[in-house]
């Protein structure tokens, strides 16, 4: 998906750039979350602006049922899946930041890693969502948006069902053809993933893995309880902490934890899911003969925090911290922290004890725990103190939880100064004979600002560099991919500072994967800038709201310092984009969500007047997404008058005709930008994912009251066997702009008579396809036909090489019947 480019290599900019984008592929599927145990969701708040309109979400649901109602069930949705993988959900307070705000695509603090919304949009889509997991930098991913038309009033559509085929998506799922399935393309009453569907979200996510403590025999009772984890070199004055899971709805987690000999005072025991998970957790202290010394239960129903407080403890003595759920539902499982403050001696800020079982900081170890406590801010986790600086003494985690053997692999670490490195050595996924080996390496900061560290691959036998290529740097994140990795072998991952003038220190999370295939990166331009006084410049024609994911690669040069800068301007000059990369390398920044219309790309180098190359990939998601508004600036343009519905057709400037809808044409300028034509069709805007609506066929296109020429007749006789579509090959292209335009079809059926064949009976039509890549018109017919058939397709047609109509077809051919 993206965009496939003409191009000539140098300094000169190639002729005409078309790029197209397939219809059936209108959004990224199959790629998991980077950091699926941890997401957080947010409802916007009213006004919160989505492409200079505004979220009216609270407004809308609200009209229908109390808020408490609507939002459980739009959790209820999202957690309905995650119960079935290694993912949570907790739920964050949202800032009413500007939809895709620059930010982090993850653990943005601001709001919800997956943000609801609600604006109008055209009655075919019910809403629309933008996978959470595809490579679209910024804070874009896993937003689902609500259509306030739909669900105004009576009538309004199950918001259940909606939520959860819309979340399916956010989690990487595409349409199902299986109508009992949440993700069939239409609201079909289905409450719950199908086994299948099942298998495909574990696939990205892995099942539901036990937590660290479970052991081989559980830990769900007195005789099996798990002794509290206690750091090194503790005292009462921090409390203790762990991170663990309810997995499933018979399990129970049972901690025994003793204070220190000399203790008498107050202990308080807090159990919180809120910011984790979507988990109802029910507590329990008891002593060691089981009597219960105090017990609290959650009140929201789902993500809460609950609190047993003893005013008197016993030296020595133990206590049992049983955590379940009574809840009957899927907010019985989920991920939660468990803190004992020892109250007396405590010298911990209870806001940084707050933050910490709020997941501001991940669900850190023990000790990691400890040192953020001790400091009320974050040291380095996990510091090696350079004991894996070389493949001799890298570390080798363990396949995750849940997951395939050798197929995702997950470590916390950190850089902590200059000439700090980490290797890992991992082993890659056994794949079938046939089958393309890939690796992605991810790293992320786990701290606030600053860049993520880099990565490398190394063959786990000769040390030798794996070539990779990068799929995203910025924001935090840093991603390379290597394609053609050997079965079952062994790797090494090295991780560095990410900064060529000093170094980059800070806490990072590694994760490993092994996707099914490479990921979809399209080059849109490429060059070689002359000198800073030579700017390379493109038009960029924008025919459909457009969401890209952009990487820009600065060729290398001599000169310290030298540098490529990438800007995107509106119609009317406005800056709406940049990029820099420093010269030999690949950078990203948040997606960039373009409306309708024309704009410009300007690429400029700095540092120097030597020629240097430049690189502009990525990946867009259209069809539309986000904010596909019930207003004309979002109205799909460069549609001709009169043309057929089926397919959309656009014409853009510089007499590039395509038939593929939701396009991009990037072609080379001398002046400024052409003013975009006037809409001239009604917005129709339809899922990222398949609308969850109903549908209707579209019907031919009726004829024009003028009288077209006719382009071409094609007759055959078939009896053996009924013909459900016909199609109809011209030896030059169809011209929809055209004064005549393609406006008639006709089918006829006939009998022989006399030893002629008659043509006497007109076929109903089902629907119509014009295919400008192989000048081919598709006519589908409501019931296949078994006897002699003649084709009629008559309109305008544009000469091979012009651009004006009014040209004559001299010949036509049955290509295909089916």
């Amino acid at each position: 998906m993206g965009i496939h480019s003409k191009r000539k290599r140098g300094g000169n900019l190639p002729l005409r750039v078309e790029s197209l984008e397939d219809r059936s592929v209108p959004a990224t599927f199959g790629v998991p979350w980077g950091d699926a145990r941890h997401l957080t969701l947010s409802f916007v708040p009213d006004g919160t602006a989505i492409a200079g309109h505004s979220s009216t979400l609270f407004q809308t649901l609200d009209s229908l049922q109390a808020t408490s109602t609507w939002e459980r069930a739009v959790l209820r949705a999202f957690q309905t899946w995650a119960v079935e993988a290694n993912i949570n959900i907790g739920l964050r307070a949202d800032g009413g930041q500007a939809i895709g705000a620059a930010g982090k695509s993850q653990h943005d603090p601001r709001f919800g890693d997956v943000r609801i919304a609600a604006h109008p949009m055209a009655p075919d889509a019910l809403a629309i969502s933008v996978p959470g997991g595809s490579l679209m930098a910024g804070s874009w991913a896993g937003d689902l948006f609500l259509n306030s038309l739909a669900f105004s009033g009576p009538g309004a559509p199950d918001l259940f069902g909606v939520a959860l085929h819309e979340a399916g998506h956010v989690f990487g799922q595409d349409n199902s053809v299986d109508p009992l399935s949440p993700m069939y393309s239409h609201l079909s009453g289905a409450t719950s993933p199908t086994a299948a569907d099942i298998e495909s979200l574990q696939r990205l996510f892995g099942a539901r893995a036990p937590d660290d403590f479970e052991g081989s025999h559980g830990n769900e009772s007195i005789a099996t309880a798990v002794r509290f984890p206690i750091p090194s070199s503790y005292d009462s004055t921090r409390p203790l902490v762990l991170f663990a899971d309810r997995t499933s709805s018979t399990d129970a987690d049972v901690f025994a934890v003793e204070p220190s000999s000399n203790y008498t005072g107050p202990m308080t025991v807090r159990l919180q899911s809120a910011g984790l998970s979507l988990l109802s957790p029910h507590l329990t202290v008891t002593d060691a003969k089981g009597t219960v010394l105090g017990e609290a239960e959650a009140e929201s129903g789902f993500g809460d925090t609950v609190t047993v407080r003893l005013p008197k403890v016993s030296p020595g003595g133990k206590y049992y911290l049983r955590i379940d759920s009574k809840a009957r539902d899927v907010f019985q499982i989920g991920a939660y922290g468990l803190a004992v403050t020892f109250d007396a001696a405590s010298t911990v800020d209870p806001a940084v004890l707050d933050r910490v079982l709020a997941g501001d900081f991940g669900t850190p170890g023990t000790n990691e725990v400890d040192a953020i406590l001790r400091g009320a801010a974050r040291g380095f986790l996990n510091d090696d103190l350079h004991s894996d600086d070389n493949a001799v003494t890298a570390v080798r985690p363990g396949t995750t939880p849940g997951f395939a053997p050798n197929s995702h692999y997950e470590a916390v670490g950190s850089i902590s100064d200059a000439t700090d490195v980490d290797f890992y050595r991992v082993r890659s996924l056994k794949v079938i004979p046939g089958q393309t080996g890939v690796m992605t390496v991810t790293i992320r900061l786990l701290d606030d600002g600053g860049i993520a560290p880099s990565a490398s691959i190394l063959d786990g036998e000769l040390m030798s560099p794996v070539p990779t290529r990068v799929l995203s740097n910025g924001n935090g994140t840093y991603t390379i991919e290597a394609v053609g990795i050997s079965s079952d072998s062994w790797y090494y991952v090295r991780v560095s500072g990410n900064d060529p003038a000093g170094t980059v220190t800070g806490n990072y999370e590694l994760v490993v994967d092994s996707p099914s295939k490479p990921a979809d990166l399209a080059t849109f331009a490429s060059g070689t800038i002359a000198a800073v006084s030579s700017p390379q410049t493109y038009d960029l024609y924008v025919a459909s709201s457009q969401l890209f994911h952009l990487l820009l690669t600065a060729g290398t040069t001599v000169t310290p310092g030298t540098a490529v800068n990438m800007l995107v301007l509106d119609a009317g000059g406005g800056l709406r984009y940049t990029l820099t990369a420093k010269a030999g390398r690949t950078v990203s920044s948040e997606a960039l969500f373009l409306t309708p219309g024309a704009y410009t790309i300007r690429f400029v180098s700095e540092g120097t007047d030597q020629p240097i190359s430049y690189d502009l990939s990525g990946q867009s998601i259209s069809d539309p997404v986000g904010p596909a508004l019930a207003d004309p600036t979002l109205t799909p343009i460069y549609r001709p008058t009169g043309t057929p519905t089926l397919p959309p057709i656009y014409a853009y400037p510089g007499e590039v005709i395509s038939s593929k809808p939701f396009i991009l044409v990037a072609v080379p300028t001398t002046s400024k930008p052409i003013a975009p034509p006037a809409p001239t069709t009604q917005p129709t805007p339809v899922s990222t994912t398949a609308p969850t609506g109903p549908s209707t066929p579209t019907a031919p296109v009726p004829p024009v009251s003028a009288t077209p020429s006719v382009v071409g007749i094609a007759a055959v006789s078939r009896t053996k066997k009924g013909l459900g579509s016909i199609s109809v090959a011209f030896d030059k292209a169809i011209d929809p702009t055209s004064a005549g335009k393609v406006s008639q079809y006709k089918v006829l059926g006939g009998i022989k008579k006399h030893g002629k064949t008659v043509y006497n009976k007109a076929l109903r039509i089902r629907s119509v396809r014009y295919d400008l890549d192989t000048h081919a018109v598709t006519l589908s017919l409501v019931r296949p036909y078994k006897g002699a058939l003649q084709v009629t397709v008559r309109g305008g047609i544009m000469a091979a090489g012009a651009g004006t109509g009014g040209g004559a077809v001299t010949s036509a051919t049955i290509l295909e019947m089916s």
